[in-house]
Order: structure tokens, then sequence, then C-alpha cells
């Protein structure tokens, strides 16, 4: 009786065990390995880790960290910090901008030439065109070009939520003198239309530099 009292005393020690050093295991996969709580063809449910940002996971999982917009729009009402859930599509949806409530519509900001002081309608006061772009970057819009624009329109991408284009016309120096600066203070990108007669013309014409300032797409 008392041989058969022991024996089942070191099974019950040994299940215990095993039972601890299973749950360490666990822990330990779940503290060292994926953070990944889910997965399937169309999205993954994701824990944060400390150094995770949108761009970030976006060129992991997307391939593209200028597709960060898919995992923010994605995930609106979550802060970006560890131990946070989030969702990561991985495939496009709403090509065209089409839903039941109705169609996406995408802004086009079109201007001409800036300067600190304007007397002409077509010339844009510097201090409001930043306090345009300062808007846009406060709201969460997001500039895209016409080439994506393009695509969209013809239903094989879709548009971030808040995309907006930002448009300059004709080929004025001040677009790079008091326009650019702006621009690349809030990380935005612009389309110039030029005139390609009317660059190295005057003092007041850009110059060749276009072709060294991927911040700026020429578009003659």
């Amino acid at each position: 009786m008392i041989h058969w009292k022991c024996s089942r005393i070191r099974f019950l020690l040994m299940t215990l065990c095993i039972c601890v050093g299973g749950l360490f295991f666990l822990t330990s996969c779940a503290s060292f390995g994926t953070a990944r709580v889910f997965e399937s063809e169309e999205y993954i449910v994701y824990k944060l880790q400390n150094q995770d940002t949108p761009p970030a996971l976006a060129e992991k999982f997307l391939g593209d960290g200028k597709k960060s917009w898919v995992i923010e729009d994605a995930n609106e009402d979550v802060e970006f910090k560890k131990n946070n859930v989030i969702v990561i599509p991985l495939k496009e949806k709403n090509k065209g901008g089409l839903t039941s409530h109705g169609f996406q519509v995408v802004p086009i900001l079109c201007y001409h030439r800036f300067e600190k002081d304007c007397t002409s309608s077509l010339c844009m006061p510097a201090h409001v065109f930043e306090q345009q772009m300062k808007y846009l970057h406060e709201n969460g819009y997001r500039v895209i070009s016409f080439g994506q624009l393009l695509d969209f329109l013809e239903y094989r991408h879709s548009l971030p939520q808040k995309a907006v284009i930002i448009s300059i016309d004709d080929g004025y120096r001040s677009v790079y003198d008091v326009g650019y600066p702006i621009l690349k203070k809030f990380g935005f990108r612009a389309t110039l239309f030029i005139y390609t007669d009317f660059i190295n013309s005057c003092k007041n014409a850009l110059t060749k530099f276009m072709q060294e300032r991927p911040d700026l797409e020429a578009t003659c």
C-alpha cells in the first residue's frame, strides 16, 4: 500500500513538472516568437512590439514602406504602441473608391506661383500656402501622384482615404524659392506642369535644377 502511494505521488509530481515545463515553453514562445496573433490570406492580426511603426510593418508585410497608409487607415482608432493589437490587410480592397455609401473623391489643389505678398489672383501668399499644407498634415491627408490617381480611376489600385494631389502650373522660380521649402517641411511632394520654353527664359523662371530634384515631379 505504501509502495503504491509513493508511486502515485511520483506520478503526480512528474505530471506537475511536465505541465509547468510546458507552460514555461509556451510563455517563452509567446515572448520570443512571432507577434502574429492570427493570419489568413486576407489579413494578419498583429501584436505590436517595441520598434514597430506603420512604415516598418508595411515594408515587412506588404513589401513597400510607402504603403503604411494601408495599415494606418485600417487602424484609425488604435494607438501604435507596444502590446496593442492591429489588423494588417494583405489584399487591396475598394479599388476605385466605390462603396455602398457612395464614391471616393480626390481633391486636386492647383497653384501657379508664390510670393510673400501677392497682387495677382494667380499668386499664393507664402503664409497662406503654409497654413494650407499644415492643415493637410495635421488632418491626415496624404499627397499622391497623378500616376497613382490614374491607377485608381482605372480600378487597378486603391488610395488612402484622405488622398490629395498638389499641382503647380507654369514653372515660376518661386516654386523652388518659396513653395519647395514649405512642401519639404511637411514631407509633401508636388507635380509641376511646366512650359518648357519658359525654363531658363528669365529671372522669374525655373532652371534645369528640376533634373536633380526628385521631390518635385515634372510633367511637360
